[in-house]
């Protein structure tokens, strides 16, 4: 994180003043990054449902509009559950780092946590298997191809969005030191 940020405010301070799809607007909100995801999003739905099919003919277009469909579900079910568990997680490490403080602020009882804490992760972590697990389309991918090409995508995701978050920190940083 903090090589990130040295080497954001090296750029910085050397050659620009700050890429214009990390710049926060007035209510430090990145207004052009949320417009350029969804550009990107455009162009990939119009390759993945439009080019591509359009080579294909129409019976293959529909298989591959089912299949891409399916795997982006699973994928998108997949980067859901990974960050639904932090939920439950996060209070549990709460509840370890300070027990003192954590009961004093304690909105919910003690018990009413616990079963949250331990259904909470158990559902993620079964969401996780499932959606690696079982092929929604087992006939066209079979479980033993599916769980690479949705694993496969939910990594590619999960990086992009980690070296994104890096990224925009350390120009909301980078904009801070100079407010």
């Amino acid at each position: 994180m903090h090589l990130v940020s040295y080497f954001g405010r090296v750029y910085h301070q050397g050659y620009a003043k700050g890429c214009r799809a990390t710049r926060l607007n007035k209510n430090r909100i990145p207004a052009n990054a949320i417009i350029f995801q969804t550009i990107v999003a455009i162009i990939f739905a119009a390759i993945l449902f439009i080019v591509i099919p359009a080579f294909g003919g129409a019976s293959n277009a529909s298989v591959l509009n089912l299949e891409v469909y399916n795997v982006v579900i699973s994928a998108s079910t997949l980067v859901w559950a990974i960050s639904t568990a932090f939920l439950p997680i996060n209070v549990l490490k709460f509840y370890l780092d300070d027990r003192r403080a954590f009961r004093k602020r304690l909105i919910f009882p003690m018990p009413v946590l616990w079963i949250s804490i331990v259904f909470g992760t158990a559902t993620c972590v079964i969401s996780i298997i499932g959606a690696l697990a079982f092929s929604l389309i087992p006939l066209l991918i079979s479980n033993n191809i599916w769980w690479l090409i949705v694993g496969g995508i939910t990594g590619v995701c999960i990086v992009v969005a980690l070296v994104g978050g890096m990224l925009a920190s350390s120009e909301a940083d980078w904009q801070k030191l100079h407010e």
